[in-house]
């Protein structure tokens, strides 16, 4: 899963690079960024992107790599969803770094396309004219995170969690890093986003979730038993899942560290907020 993928290569100290329309493949990719090993994000990541689109992108930029939003939109034709989406989630930044401002050019270069396809006033058009977004204000970090999220399920630009760690460490919450200096049997509380839960069979019947709750500094394993579970799966198995927060006893094996969890709840409010960390709630 493209969120997998991205935890281990933080975790590796390895630089996660966002979707790019004359970069990125169909699967992820290798890249050297600033002198070093980076993962580049799938085009197939992006939300409502079709296996015909992600062909033709790829066909398209093969002779040369796209100049303008509406030299992409007269190479490829891409349903106005999918152009909208890869301009939030970053994949024009090659060619404009202003994403609202691309935003707004969207169905203008869509219209100017589509009259050259049918061959109405193609000798007025300037294909390859980047244009001028200066006057637009682009997207906050905040914003530019929350778009990645909801587009891609993972951010690119930032960890959302950087927004509320101080609001968290107020309230007793402890990041990943520290989780690992605590000692055995300690009470701790943790808040993330929640990477691969899976329910595997036990021997009992009964259900136990392993899974991790991803920061910005890397991942807390987290159990959780039945009881505690048939009160919190119906959050923990959606898509997107929302970050969560956790209370629960440090347990100690080998090297490993792990929170049982005694409860767990979204971190913020209402699951439906359009950034994954508004209107927190910490009690």
């Amino acid at each position: 899963p493209p969120e997998t993928i991205c935890v281990e290569a933080r975790r590796r100290g390895v630089k996660v690079l966002g979707p790019c329309v004359n970069r990125s493949g169909k699967g992820f990719t290798v890249e050297i960024s600033g002198g070093a090993r980076a993962i580049r994000v799938s085009l197939g990541c992006v939300r409502n992107m079709s296996a015909q689109v992600l062909d033709r992108i790829v066909e398209a930029r093969s002779g040369r790599p796209f100049t303008s939003l509406v030299d992409f939109c007269r190479r490829v034709n891409a349903q106005r969803n999918i152009v909208e989406n890869l301009v939030l989630c970053g994949g024009f930044d090659c060619i404009e770094q202003n994403r609202r401002a691309l935003l707004w050019q969207v169905e203008g270069a869509l219209e100017k396309a589509r009259s050259q396809a049918s061959g109405i006033g193609t000798s007025t058009l300037v294909w390859d004219d980047p244009g001028n977004y200066s006057p637009i204000s682009d997207f906050t970090l905040a914003e530019r995170i929350s778009c990645e999220y909801r587009i891609l399920g993972i951010p690119v630009s930032e960890h959302p969690m950087i927004f509320v760690r101080k609001q968290l460490t107020a309230h007793g919450f402890v990041s990943s890093k520290d989780v690992a200096r605590m000692k055995r049997g300690a009470v701790v509380k943790v808040a993330g986003f929640p990477v691969r839960p899976h329910r595997p069979p036990t021997r009992s019947g009964k259900t136990v979730v392993f899974m991790s709750l991803e920061d910005e500094f890397g991942l807390v394993d987290l159990t959780i038993f039945e009881t505690v579970y048939q009160t919190c799966g119906h959050v923990i198995f959606t898509d997107p899942a929302p970050p969560l927060k956790a209370i629960g006893r440090l347990e100690r094996r080998g090297n490993g560290v792990s929170v049982i969890a005694q409860r767990v709840e979204p971190l913020r409010q209402n699951t439906q907020d359009r950034f994954p960390c508004d209107r927190l709630h910490f009690d």
